[in-house]
């Protein structure tokens, strides 16, 4: 299970945290970790150093492994510099989400730099917002990285008809693209594997 702990919602690291407490059949496996702030088109999310940190603590203690999330270069640099001092432990599961307005869009010299930061060893998927989530996965997918896929970042199959996605529509999709590539997609256990569950 996944949980976030997006800073959309709440600023307050108590409330933030508190989906990574939960304990039982339903205790995540994983949670996302935004590494800095940035500006959604509606909305910010905010993301202050202490809450980056508490969250990152928060997780190590929990053994919950975080999705490192990244919408621009700069927030892979921090992510170093956390790792530098001790809050992020390997393994590095990075989640690299480009193409919304007001960060790091979807091109090459931006996909080349963020993977280009990251630390050794790392495992990546690319994410792209709305309309860029099909370019995102493919590039993804020929890079040899990971794809991240779903309703919450593209509720379209087709943008331009405005076609209505599912799940299950996406993911076929993305499996189809994945054997003509060479890929062989993972079962959840190889997933876990890769992730470092």
């Amino acid at each position: 299970m996944v949980v976030t702990s997006s800073g959309r919602n709440w600023s307050e690291l108590e409330k933030r945290s508190a989906a990574l407490e939960i304990s039982g059949p339903e205790k995540p496996d994983m949670a996302s970790l935004t590494l800095g702030s940035l500006n959604f088109p509606k909305q910010a999310s905010v993301n202050p150093p202490d809450n980056i940190k508490g969250l990152a603590q928060k997780m190590n203690e929990l053994q919950v492994v975080p999705e490192l999330e990244a919408f621009d270069l700069g927030m892979v640099h921090y992510s170093q510099y956390l790792v530098n001092k001790g809050f992020l432990k390997p393994p590095f599961y990075y989640n690299l989400l480009l193409g919304s307005l007001g960060t790091v869009n979807l091109d090459a010299a931006a996909i080349g730099a963020m993977i280009g930061a990251l630390p050794t060893g790392s495992t990546w998927s690319l994410a792209g917002i709305g309309r860029y989530q099909l370019q995102a996965n493919t590039i993804a997918l020929a890079l040899g990285g990971h794809v991240r896929k779903g309703l919450e970042d593209n509720p379209y199959c087709n943008w331009n008809t405005r076609e209505t996605a599912s799940n299950p529509r996406l993911v076929e999709r993305i499996i189809r693209l994945a054997k003509e590539l060479g890929r062989t997609p993972a079962s959840p256990k190889n997933a876990r594997e890769i992730i470092g569950i």
